[in-house]
């Protein structure tokens, strides 16, 4: 049978680039003791000839010297207290055998090569889909579990909102009423312009404390040194040590401890880029790394006892990590150098890695026990940060606890991670008196680091452990539904603080293009009366505090440019609830002839969880990684089917100023920001149909039933329909949702997780065309007409058949067999393929049971005439030469 097809192709290709920055070398094969490469430049390889020797306290430390030297060593090129001596060799092989000898001397405790460390590297978006290569399809997984994200009333927002007055605005992004007890609670406002953008504030309720701010301790930031003129850190960095050029001008050269430290402790109120989290602490700058981020195991655990010693510092912030043997020395050494610090009192805060678990998924997928450890992360005297986003999701990179049960082989868990906090997009100082945003658990840590001092400054008879049990009893506990198997609390300073307020929060995005939307009212009401007013800040986030508990409130976002949205929600006592995001539209599609007429608009919950379990579980078939089904977020593809041109999405997303007049606006997953949108210019005569995808095969993950996705069909200013998947008529499919079709000003709503008429029946191509008995099939194909034929052929157990279609010399024809079990091609994935660039395409097959398989013949480009002949007789010759990575088709409908 024949159906129509032009929308039947889009890219599915591996990673070329590197989700996190970070090379996960996915083929790495784990074996008791080895350290996975590459998850930094240089990270974990050793620096040449160097060795450390860790004394017991009756050792010699003398005679520990002169047996070194003895062995070869060059010079001592440094010591810790004594206790552990760093030894210079002119070889490696001479440093090996230093050790073997070395761990016979008596008093040597620990001897061990001196591992290269370096400044994770920052994670970024993924990037274009069509700049990612082919990789195999996936194996099935479990389904995850549903959540109820906040829901948007957007019908009859824009009508709602006109003659209202403007409410009172107070300050820039959040507004205060007095609640019951009449007590106004004071809030934080900041003359600094940079104040709008940083989010991580907002989101850990900065702009709920108290204005007037207690001195708070000082805090150590071991790491690239910081620049100390910068103008958001002048006048509050106190130089320590820096241990690569061994002097006290601990000047940052590389950019990474200067923006910990900003995030931290910038100055607040000076006019100048942002603030930090606790700006009335002061810095201590040791510089562990140079300019390149680079440095060694021994100079960290050098500036580490430095900060351990120096009186006044009561947290340490090490944003970095290197894998090492759970049970080597190195683990045993940075263990005892984070209790040392413990046991003096310090809060040592450090961050969870960008690996996104993926060596130790390996290593439990491979032998059911951790061998290489993120140190300092997995100590467990640590405090470990992993990352979120703006809507409490864990950041894709971000590495997470594991729960006994996570893998096969009964392997037990890895749980490692105690808190979490913002670590997306952060903006803080940089070296060089700039300023930039930085993403990564390392920029999670200082948060968590500026949030304990606070916390000191307000309780200052507290332990450096009851600080971290009220980081932890206060904080918003994220579970499975966020990105984390294990619970983890985000932290939350307004409630570590003890300010007690009801409130809601939430973001205003732009769904056309995902970028935040500023300076929007929302309107607060209660029983049709507008009771308060917000504004949105830089990065879009609005605060509601001081409202009355258990009240049913509407939110309305209005700009003039914008068309009216709303959305519910009931607040709680003393609680702010947050993820309340709205995604209002442009009005200007509505200015004059040559303006767009139609747009469309598609919100979700929340892409991050799920890209790099997608990339490395699907792409990679790597059964070690958490399945995509089952984790929390979605990335979705919107199509557009239109009258005459065919379907246009992110690999053909259309034009509009040519035919066909639409275009889809934006990729989500170039961003990892959840919405997508379509505009439609100049209406053609016909239906237009629109559906969205959420498949692995078509770079998606995750599950409609948590995703709370919303689609928003607009004319000009008026609003012609909401339609919300929650509501979908359930069906058969998991992969598509059918939203609605549109033709002339006429909306049908089709709202079915299954496939929909616009885009033809469902199962005409199953059973398919009987094949011929004489084993030769032929016919026609064209890519003009948008044409696929389906073939069921029978076939018996075990024995060899061979498949090979042929074409004109001018065509490109592809063949793909799917099993018996096949109800439809549709999202159904071919047992073998065959898409090589080339009129020729021949596989060999031996089936694993008898049945009728379905062999599918399609027109990769090109048209004319065919031959599929079947035969148990011969092999397959060897393939045409042509460009590597071909698209691979996915079948929908």
């Amino acid at each position: 049978m024949r159906r129509r097809r032009s929308w039947l192709f889009s890219t599915l290709l591996t990673v070329a680039i590197l989700f996190n920055s970070v090379s996960f070398a996915s083929a790495w094969e784990s074996t008791p003791g080895s350290i996975p490469p590459g998850f930094a430049s240089e990270n974990g390889e050793y620096v040449p000839g160097e060795v450390v020797v860790g004394l017991d306290r009756a050792a010699s430390e003398e005679g520990v010297r002169r047996a070194t030297q003895s062995l070869g060593a060059q010079s001592m090129a440094g010591s810790i207290k004594g206790r552990f001596q760093l030894y210079r060799f002119a070889s490696d092989a001479e440093a090996e055998r230093a050790i073997a000898a070395l761990q016979r001397l008596p008093g040597v405790v620990h001897v061990f090569r001196n591992r290269r460390v370096s400044v994770p590297e920052l994670p970024t978006p993924p990037g274009d889909k069509r700049d990612i290569q082919r990789l195999p399809s996936p194996s099935a997984g479990s389904p995850q579990a549903a959540v109820t994200p906040p829901q948007e009333d957007v019908d009859q927002a824009e009508s709602a909102a006109q003659g209202d007055p403007e409410p009172e605005v107070v300050a820039d992004h959040f507004r205060y009423t007095p609640g019951p007890s009449g007590t106004a609670i004071p809030l934080r406002t900041s003359n600094d312009p940079a104040r709008g953008w940083q989010w991580h504030l907002d989101k850990i309720k900065d702009n709920l404390t108290a204005l007037r701010l207690e001195p708070a301790p000082l805090i150590a930031i071991v790491d690239t040194g910081v620049d100390y003129n910068h103008p958001d850190l002048k006048g509050k960095v106190l130089s320590g040590r820096d241990f690569v050029g061994n002097d006290n001008d601990p000047l940052d050269e590389n950019g990474h401890g200067t923006h910990l430290a900003g995030i931290a402790a910038a100055w607040a109120d000076n006019g100048q880029g942002g603030t930090g989290v606790s700006p009335t602490s002061n810095i201590l700058a040791v510089r562990v790394l140079d300019g390149d981020g680079r440095g060694s195991l021994f100079a960290i655990l050098a500036g580490l006892d430095y900060a351990t010693e120096y009186p006044e510092v009561r947290i340490i912030n090490l944003s970095l990590d290197v894998y090492v043997p759970c049970q080597g020395p190195e683990y045993a050494v940075m263990r005892e150098a984070i209790r040392s610090a413990a046991k003096n009192g310090k809060i040592v805060v450090v961050a969870a890695g960008n690996e996104s678990d993926v060596p130790i998924l390996n290593d439990l997928y491979r032998s059911g026990t951790v061998h290489a450890c993120p140190i300092p992360a997995s100590i467990p005297e640590a405090f470990t940060v992993a990352a979120t986003d703006e809507n409490d999701q864990r950041a894709y990179f971000s590495n997470y606890s594991l729960p006994p049960d996570y893998v096969h082989r009964g392997a037990g868990g890895f749980s490692f991670v105690d808190v979490a906090a913002p670590g997306w997009n952060i903006l803080s100082a940089f070296a060089g008196q700039g300023y930039a945003s930085r993403s990564g658990t390392s920029v999670a840590a200082p948060i968590v680091a500026g949030t304990a001092a606070r916390v000191w400054a307000q309780f200052p008879g507290l332990t450096n452990a009851e600080v971290q049990t009220r980081l932890l009893s206060t904080g918003l506990e994220l579970h499975s539904s966020q990105g984390f198997p294990v619970p983890v609390p985000r932290v939350d300073l307004r409630r570590a603080l003890a300010v007690h307020t009801t409130g809601i929060q939430g973001q205003v995005v732009n769904p056309m293009n995902g970028l935040p939307l500023h300076d929007v009212m929302i309107q607060v009401r209660a029983n049709s009366s507008v009771v308060a007013g917000v504004r949105t800040n830089a990065a879009g986030f609005y605060t509601l505090a001081g409202l009355e508990p258990g009240v049913n409130y509407t939110l309305l976002a209005t700009r003039p440019d914008l068309i009216a949205v709303s959305i519910r929600a009931t607040t709680l006592s003393g609680v702010i609830r947050e993820g309340y995001n709205l995604h209002p539209v442009s009005r200007r599609h509505s200015i004059g002839p040559a303006e767009p007429n139609w747009h469309l608009a598609l919100a979700w919950h929340d892409t991050q969880p799920g890209l790099s379990e997608w990339r490395l579980g699907y792409v990679n078939a790597n059964p070690a990684i958490l399945p995509w089904q089952r984790t929390a977020g979605q990335e979705m593809n919107l199509y557009l089917k239109t009258p005459g041109a065919g379907i246009l999405s992110y690999a053909d997303p259309g034009d509009l100023d040519h035919e066909p007049f639409a275009r889809i606006t934006r990729d989500s997953f170039a961003d990892a920001v959840a919405t997508e949108g379509a505009i439609i210019r100049r209406q053609a005569a016909g239906a237009y149909c629109v559906s969205v995808h959420l498949d692995p095969r078509d770079f998606g993950w995750g599950e409609f039933a948590s995703s709370g996705a919303t689609l928003r069909l607009h004319k000009g200013r008026t609003l012609y329909r909401t339609v919300r998947v929650s509501e979908a008529i359930t069906g058969t499919g998991t992969s598509w949702w059918s939203v609605l079709r549109l033709e002339g000003d006429t909306v049908s709503v089709i709202n079915e997780l299954q496939h929909y008429p616009c885009w033809g029946s469902p199962d005409d191509d199953i059973p398919g065309i009987p094949y011929p008995s004489n084993s030769r099939a032929q016919g026609d194909l064209g890519i003009d007409l948008d044409r696929a034929d389906v073939y069921g052929v029978p076939l018996r157990q075990g024995e060899n058949y061979r498949f090979r279609l042929s074409g004109s010399a001018t065509t490109d024809f592809d063949l793909y067999l799917f099993g018996p079990d096949a109800a439809s091609i549709y999202g159904a994935i071919p047992l073998v393929q065959s898409d090589r660039p080339g009129s020729t395409e021949c596989f060999g097959f031996k089936p694993p049971a008898d049945g009728i398989y379905y062999l599918l013949a399609w027109a990769f480009a090109g048209k004319g005439s065919y031959v599929i002949e079947v035969s148990r007789v011969g092999g397959c010759p060897t393939p045409p030469r042509g460009p590597a990575n071909r698209p691979l088709p996915h079948f929908f409908s």
